[in-house]
């Protein structure tokens, strides 16, 4: 909870429906609607840096280590937590891109019942070895609707860095009642499968440039940092097979929410 008020803030609009694109053309940007502010910059906050690095070759494990032990906190829960799969993504996943050392999970659930039964293990997971390094739930999904975010993270001079990395963890119901959780989903693995294929090298090669040339910038937040990746992210997503209005309906439903309720969201 923040220990400051946020403004009050107009409620969102929904942006007009969009006509699409045909496939393989570039979509035209959809209107955007109006964005809760994000309460940074503020005296008592940091402004935001993004440390991007080089591909690292122990990120796989690193995933492989991450999956064991959620699958062990879930399977061994009361309730157990049954998940459909985990699953890495994000820049990490991706060999040869250069990314945030953060690794990005994604666990996907085939109810919402079992995805509160995730919740509720995370929340009551007591780590039994060192770091002890705890699952920290981020309010409102990390500010995209439709998901779980836990994070965990550890001060730069941990020794446990190489074991137990920065990750970040979203739980995602994959059920028709929850499409914006869907489409998260399917934006995931797009990313991912489009960005692994040799015949993409130049999207790949794009992307990384991008990433790095933000990873010497500040920005006021990761809202900020997020839109500059905007067109890149469309390119890739035309060529993983998406239509001008499925993207526009995406970035209409992911919108981000930095502060609601006076909670902020990282």
């Amino acid at each position: 909870m923040s220990d400051f008020a946020a403004e009050q803030l107009p409620p969102r609009l929904t942006p007009s429906p969009q006509p699409s694109p045909e496939l393989g053309s570039e979509p035209d940007r959809p209107p955007t609607p109006p964005l809760r502010k994000s309460i940074f910059p503020h005296p008592n906050k940091p402004t935001w840096h993004v440390n991007v690095v080089e591909y690292s070759p122990i990120w796989p494990s690193q995933f492989d280590t991450i999956r064991t032990n959620l699958h062990n906190i879930f399977t061994t829960s009361t309730p157990p937590a049954p998940y459909l799969t985990i699953e890495h993504i994000g820049s990490t996943s991706i060999p040869n891109l250069a990314a945030k050392p953060n690794i990005d999970v994604l666990v996907t659930f085939a109810s919402k019942s079992d995805l509160a039964a995730a919740v509720e293990a995370l929340n009551w997971e007591i780590p039994s070895a060192p770091p002890f390094a705890k699952y920290t739930q981020i309010p409102r999904g990390g500010g995209i609707p439709g998901r779980e975010s836990y994070k965990i993270y550890l001060p730069d001079f941990s020794p446990y860095l190489t074991t137990t990395p920065e990750q970040s963890v979203y739980l995602i119901a994959d059920v028709d009642e929850n499409r914006v959780g869907q489409v998260q989903i399917r934006c995931y693995r797009t990313v991912r499968n489009v960005l692994g294929r040799e015949e993409n090298r130049d999207l790949l090669e794009e992307y990384a440039a991008v990433k790095l040339r933000l990873g010497g910038e500040v920005f006021a937040d990761g809202l900020e940092y997020s839109a500059k990746k905007d067109e890149i992210v469309r390119k890739i997503l035309v060529r993983g097979g998406w239509t001008g209005q499925e993207i526009n309906e995406k970035e209409a439903l992911s919108r981000r929410e930095w502060v609601v309720d006076g909670e902020e969201a990282y």
